[in-house]
């Protein structure tokens, strides 16, 4: 008897072709698109096809500190002109 099943237990990754990298704004777009909640299907199935994960974590940690630094800003200006 022959065994059609497939003895391979690991799930196959899906291959992306050298050539569709994605950008480094891209990248930007993305991590952007995802911090406000309005990131695409499409969009985030290719940034979870991409092999290297480590653009998105850099962009995003830097993303966060700087919407971070930006609202702290903004907080102590308005602070200021109020009591002014």
């Amino acid at each position: 008897m022959t065994n059609n099943k497939s003895t391979n237990s690991e799930p196959q990754k899906p291959s992306v072709p050298e050539d569709n990298k994605v950008s480094f704004l891209s990248v930007i777009g993305s991590v952007l698109a995802a911090i406000f909640g309005v990131q695409s299907d499409k969009n985030r199935k290719r940034d979870f096809q991409q092999n290297n994960a480590t653009s998105y974590i850099v962009v995003g940690i830097i993303m966060v500190i700087g919407l971070v630094i930006t609202m702290i800003i903004v907080v102590n200006s308005v602070i200021s002109s109020a009591t002014g």
